[in-house]
Formats: structure tokens, C-alpha cells, sequence
């Protein structure tokens, strides 16, 4: 279904998906995942209900098969991650999050990845 107001999804911070120049071995990204789904107050877990999982990759472009990055949050929240890249270049990268149900979610962004420094 369609979600909108926050309430499920991830999210690149506005500094990590503003255009930018990186000059150095690391791009720093910082993305929030929301997940208001399970009501706003953290309440136990009901039986039968799937443990939370959040399944976030990192990828240059449509490549969906080879990751930057991936790793499985047990929570929402706000996590900063370092992804390298192997060479200079001007790349669109997608983060990418699919939840325990399979629904997929990402937010895309460019950056210059040490083009001037030659």
C-alpha cells in the first residue's frame, strides 16, 4: 500500500543527500528508518507478530546485485554509515530498505566522488 507522512520508509538526512563534492576514502551517509506501523509508543511484541527486521543496502545506481553496503537493523532510528567507492566518479546512489513483510522502500541521491582531485 501507499504510505506517506513518515510513517514507514527510509530516509537519507538532508546533508548526506545534498549534491556535494567528497574529497577523501570514505562518503559518510546518515539515514533515519521509520517505522510508525506498530503504533507510536514501543510496545512488546504480540505473539505471532515477525520480529522487526530492516534489511538496508546501499548500491551505485540500478545495480540492485552488487551492495556498497548491507546490513539488518533490529530498530528504526538514525544510523551514519562510511561506504567507499573505487574510483573517482559522479554517481547516484540508492539506500534501500525492505522491512520483516517484504514492503520495500529508498531514497536516492548524487554525489561527486573525487572528481576535482586530480
Amino acid at each position: 500500500g501507499f504510505t506517506h507522512g513518515r510513517e514507514q520508509g527510509i530516509y537519507v538526512d538532508e546533508h548526506s543527500a545534498r549534491f556535494r563534492e567528497i574529497i577523501g576514502r570514505y562518503i559518510p551517509i546518515t539515514f533515519e528508518i521509520v517505522d510508525k506501523s506498530r503504533g507510536r509508543a514501543r510496545s512488546a511484541k504480540k505473539e505471532g507478530e515477525p520480529a522487526r527486521k530492516y534489511t538496508v543496502t546501499i548500491s551505485e545506481g540500478s545495480n540492485s546485485v552488487d551492495h556498497l553496503y548491507r546490513h539488518e537493523y533490529t530498530e528504526p532510528g538514525t544510523y551514519t554509515v562510511n561506504i567507499e567507492l573505487d574510483s573517482p566518479q559522479l554517481v547516484t546512489l540508492v539506500v534501500h530498505m525492505v522491512n520483516e513483510h517484504g514492503q520495500a522502500f529508498a531514497s536516492t541521491f548524487a554525489v561527486s566522488y573525487n572528481r576535482h582531485f586530480y
